[in-house]
C-alpha cells in the first residue's frame, strides 16, 4: 500500500473532511520501521501503538529524586506546613545530599536550585505560594497533657540548672516591635540624661 493510496484509505476511514498529509504518513512509516528493528528479537514484533516521547525539559533532579521532593511537599501541605520557594529549594538541597551532595553545584556538580526553579515546581504541582499566619490553629486532643508536661521540663531544667528567677523571662514574640533591654541598661540611659 503505498503513500497516497493510504491517505484515501485513512481519510474515507475516519469519516472527516480532513486529510492526512502525505509526510504525516511517511512518518509513521519510519517510526514503524524503526520499532520494527527494535523488536527484531521479540517472539511477537506486531506494534500496536509507538512510544510516546517525552516532550519538555528534562528533570533538574531526575525523576526519582523529584518524585521523592513532591511527595514529600505534598505530605508537608497535607499536615498544613507553609510551602514556599525557600520551603521548596531547602526540600531538594535535603533530598539531593540525602543521595549524593557532589551533584549540587556548590560541590562541583550540575544542579542549581535557584528561586524560578522553585516557582515552576510549584506551578507544576499547582501549589500556591503561603504565607506564615496565626490563623491555623492546632487541634490537640491532648493539650492539657502536654502543656503540663512542657511545663515540668521548664521547672526541671530550672532547678538542675540552678538558673536565678531573675534569669527567667517569658516572652511573646507575636506583634512585638521593640528588643528587651536589661534593668541595667535602662539605668545607664537615665543617669546620661
Amino acid at each position: 500500500m503505498g503513500i497516497s493510496s493510504t491517505v484515501r484509505y485513512f481519510t474515507a476511514k475516519s469519516g472527516e473532511e480532513r486529510t492526512l498529509s502525505p509526510s504525516t504518513l511517511f512518518a509513521w512509516k519510519e517510526k514503524y520501521f524503526h520499532e520494527l528493528k527494535q523488536r527484531c528479537s521479540d517472539e511477537d514484533p506486531s506494534i500496536n501503538e509507538f512510544p510516546s516521547k517525552k516532550r519538555g525539559w528534562p528533570l533538574l533532579l531526575g525523576s526519582e529524586l523529584d518524585e521523592r521532593m513532591q511527595l514529600f511537599l505534598k505530605q508537608l501541605r497535607a499536615n498544613g506546613a507553609v510551602i514556599n520557594t525557600a520551603i521548596v529549594m531547602a526540600t531538594a538541597k535535603g533530598i539531593v545530599q540525602s543521595k549524593d551532595s557532589n551533584l549540587l553545584a556548590k560541590n562541583g556538580g550540575t544542579i542549581v536550585l535557584s528561586k524560578y526553579w522553585a516557582r515552576s515546581i510549584m506551578a507544576q504541582m499547582n501549589f500556591v505560594k503561603r504565607r506564615g499566619n496565626s490563623k491555623f490553629k492546632v487541634t490537640c486532643s491532648n493539650f492539657e497533657e502536654l502543656r503540663e508536661q512542657f511545663l515540668f521540663d521548664i521547672k526541671t531544667i530550672i532547678e538542675f540548672e540552678e538558673i536565678p528567677d531573675d534569669l527567667i523571662l517569658n516572652w511573646d514574640h507575636t506583634g512585638v516591635n521593640y528588643i528587651p533591654v536589661s534593668s541595667w541598661t535602662i539605668a545607664r540611659e537615665g543617669s546620661r540624661r
